[in-house]
């Protein structure tokens, strides 16, 4: 009766979230990482937990960029990173006695090799028990990266577009590979046309920012669509579209993807 009375009397922001289930750990992947590592999504949002050796929960803190970062001083040994809020299988890391005597710098950047327009239903409103509302039509806007390898397991990179304030962050795997990420360019209400401008930062695997790239703007000249939402505020609905597609998407042969 209490959780119930709970959900009637929280916001749809606080209610739906709490059934929101989190974008996947995009860094690090399974393997060994240095005491103080940071742990990143794959999206914007990951809800996080920690369980170490012997089965306890391993407090950590997360910055200003959304990084989760573990203990400098975190004893070595198996811990397991579960992310989102079902109970689905957690990701296994090796925590080492001591960081390496270097980091290995990937020496590649990160390229945007194309872009795809398309429009869809999103919801601009969801109710307090999660149903979706006032659905209309948005232009999406898909960016494919082509993203580099990397020598050491837990580095990243965080790519953000000034244009629209969309930020996310890819993990680097020991072989080269295609990321997709999907923005909702309609998301306030109004079709952003201007200038889509990335910046782009490579973080070593404790979180700190070892490079930054240049900042590219390119103009959205073959943009198509437009919204069908007048100048309404894309408010609740707007937001939680958004987290669902700005999860990275690994892509396949051909154009298949993997979540």
């Amino acid at each position: 009766m209490f959780v119930l009375l709970s959900l009637a009397l929280t916001s749809p922001v606080e209610a739906c979230s709490m059934a929101f289930v989190g974008d996947p750990i995009g860094s690090p992947r399974s393997g060994a990482v240095t005491p103080g590592f940071a742990v990143r999504p794959e999206g914007v949002f990951l809800n996080l937990s920690i369980q170490g050796p012997d089965g306890e929960n391993v407090p950590f803190e997360q910055d200003e960029l959304g990084q989760y970062l573990l203990p400098e001083d975190l004893p070595a040994g198996t811990y397991t990173l579960f992310g989102g809020w079902g109970d689905g299988p957690g990701l296994e890391v090796e925590v080492s006695e001591q960081p390496p005597e270097y980091w290995l710098v990937p020496d590649q950047d990160l390229v945007l090799s194309d872009v795809q327009w398309e429009q869809a239903w999103v919801s601009e409103w969801l109710t307090a028990s999660c149903m979706e509302i006032r659905r209309r039509k948005h232009t999406l806007e898909t960016l494919t990266f082509e993203v580099p390898a990397s020598q050491q397991n837990g580095w990243a990179m965080r790519i953000e577009d000034s244009s629209t304030g969309s930020v996310f962050w890819v993990g680097l795997d020991e072989e080269e590979r295609s990321v997709d990420f999907t923005q909702d360019l309609e998301r306030d209400g109004s079709l952003e046309r201007g200038e889509r401008c990335i910046q782009t930062g490579l973080y070593d695997p404790q979180g700190e920012l070892q490079s930054e790239g240049e900042v590219v703007c390119q103009a959205r000249e073959n943009l198509q669509g437009c919204s069908s939402s007048g100048n309404s505020p894309a408010l609740l609905g707007g937001f939680l579209g958004l987290l669902g597609l700005m999860g990275l998407r690994r892509r396949g042969a051909g154009r298949s993807v993997e979540s």
